[in-house]
C-alpha cells in the first residue's frame, strides 16, 4: 500500500509537471502572436490613414491632368509698341489735317483702327490697344485704308488735340436736308455715296463713303448739294480705355 501511494505520489508529481510546461509554453507563444497581432493593427491603421491621402494625391493629380487637357484661356492683349499716353501724343504730334467739317478732330495719318470682334490676335507689336479696338500702322499685315483711300473694313482714326480722346471714323455722314427728299436712295447714287437711312420727319439722310473714295472730296461734294443743308462727318468717342 506504501509503494502504491509514493508510486501515485510520483506519477501526479510528473503529470504536474508536464501541465506546468506546456503552459508555459502556450503562454510563451501567445506573448510571441501578440507583438505580430499589434504589427498588423499598427499597418492596417496605418494603410487606413495611408488611402486617403493616396486618394488625395490621385484626386489632384486628376485635376491637374483635366486642367492641362483644358484649352488655356489667351491673353487678349498684344504687346503694344506706345502706352497710352505717348500712343496719344505720338497722335497729337503728327495729325495735322483737321476732320473735314470740324475744328477739334484732326486726322491721324497711317494710322487705322481695327474691331476687336473682327480679329483675336496679332503676332508682332502694334501701335496700341483698347478696350474696342487695335490700333496698327496703316499698311501693316496687309491692312490697307487712308482718308484718301477709305477701305470700309477698317476705321479711320482721329484725335482732339486739346483732351487727347481718340474719335473713330468709320466713313458715315449725317445730312440735314433742306427739304424732304422723295427718293433718298437716288440722291446717293448721285452724290457717290452708300445710302443708309433717312428720316423724313426731320429730313435726316445717313449715307456711308464707298470704298476708294477721298474722305474730303466727299465731303465737298455733299456740303456743295443745293439740296442739302448742313453736313457732318460720323466721330465715334467716348470709348472706355484701359486702366
Amino acid at each position: 500500500m506504501k509503494l502504491k501511494t509514493i508510486i501515485f505520489i510520483i506519477l501526479s508529481i510528473i503529470f504536474i509537471i508536464i501541465i506546468f510546461k506546456f503552459n508555459k509554453v502556450n503562454v510563451h507563444n501567445e506573448n510571441d502572436k501578440k507583438p505580430d497581432t499589434i504589427l498588423n493593427l499598427t499597418n492596417q491603421v496605418q494603410d487606413n490613414v495611408k488611402t486617403p491621402l493616396n486618394d488625395n494625391e490621385k484626386n489632384k493629380k486628376d485635376s491637374q491632368i483635366i486642367k492641362d487637357l483644358q484649352p488655356q484661356k489667351i491673353n487678349d492683349r498684344n504687346k503694344t509698341k506706345y502706352t497710352e499716353f505717348a500712343f496719344k501724343n505720338h497722335l497729337k504730334a503728327n495729325s495735322k489735317k483737321t476732320v473735314p467739317g470740324t475744328k477739334e478732330w484732326f486726322l491721324a495719318p497711317k494710322t487705322l483702327a481695327i474691331d476687336k470682334k473682327k480679329i483675336n490676335k496679332f503676332d508682332t507689336k502694334i501701335l496700341w490697344e483698347d478696350d474696342h479696338f487695335y490700333y496698327i500702322n496703316e499698311g501693316d499685315f496687309g491692312m490697307k485704308g487712308t482718308a484718301k483711300n477709305f477701305n470700309p473694313n477698317f476705321s479711320l482714326v482721329s484725335i482732339d488735340k486739346n483732351t487727347l480722346e481718340i474719335g473713330i471714323i468709320n466713313g458715315y455722314f449725317i445730312i440735314t436736308l433742306a427739304q424732304f427728299e422723295n427718293n433718298p436712295k437716288q440722291f446717293s447714287k448721285i452724290h457717290g455715296v452708300k445710302f443708309i437711312s433717312y428720316y423724313p420727319n426731320s429730313n435726316i439722310l445717313i449715307v456711308r463713303m464707298k470704298k476708294g473714295k477721298n474722305i474730303s472730296e466727299t465731303f465737298q461734294i455733299l456740303k456743295q448739294s443745293p439740296t442739302v443743308k448742313s453736313v457732318n462727318i460720323e466721330v465715334i468717342d467716348g470709348f472706355p480705355v484701359l486702366n
